[in-house]
């Protein structure tokens, strides 16, 4: 895996802030806690109910110009999430659990190399994601966001191909990625953090 020394600086329990940045714009914000950071390995808990914004783009399965694009407030729905992230790699894990606890699976965010400036920590989404549950074999969601992004312009051909190319490489490298060693994680008990009224500072 590629390494570095982005993470740590944190404790468990500190606030940071994941955000998409698209084209130099702040698009979505979300306030999460530390679970665990070390040099090139950062986990987050985002609590249920937590205030964030999110990029609405998409209309039902219709990716819209992004002259269209808002940011709008959103509430953490479910019961909490962990993300994993990982310095140089074009992807971020989050992990799920159902209503009653059990672990549930594991959504392969596909994106930009996360950068970090203060307590934010920056990339930009690549609308392709894979999802994998227990017992299951892996399936690839959003291909068609992908392809519209590249018919609106967002992403050129050469970018959706590497794209795609990065969910594949993780296909075939699993093994070294999951299991996260957060699946059996017991909900953290932190109250939900407050989003930061400067949240959109690029």
């Amino acid at each position: 895996m590629p390494g570095g020394a982005l993470f740590g600086r944190w404790n468990p329990g500190d606030i940071v802030v994941l955000r998409q940045v698209i084209d130099g714009r702040v698009w979505a914000a979300w306030p999460t806690r530390v679970v665990e950071a070390t040099g090139d390995r950062l986990a987050v808990w985002i609590a249920p109910g937590t205030k964030c914004m999110r990029l609405r783009g998409i209309d039902g399965r219709t990716v819209r110009p992004p002259a269209q694009w808002t940011s709008q407030p959103h509430r953490w729905f479910g019961n909490g999430n962990v993300d994993v992230i990982l310095a140089g790699e074009p992807f971020s894990l989050r992990l799920f659990w159902d209503d009653a606890g059990a672990f549930a699976g594991w959504y392969v965010n596909l994106q930009q190399p996360v950068t970090v400036s203060g307590d934010r920590i920056d990339t930009r989404d690549h609308a392709l994601d894979l999802v994998l549950e227990p017992d299951q074999p892996p399936r690839w969601k959003d291909e068609d966001h992908l392809e519209q992004c590249v018919a609106l312009g967002i992403f050129g051909p050469d970018e959706a191909a590497a794209i795609r190319t990065a969910g594949a490489r993780f296909l075939k490298q699993r093994a070294s990625y999951l299991p996260t060693g957060y699946e059996s994680l017991a909900p953290p008990k932190w109250p939900a953090p407050d989003l930061p009224a400067d949240w959109a500072t690029p």
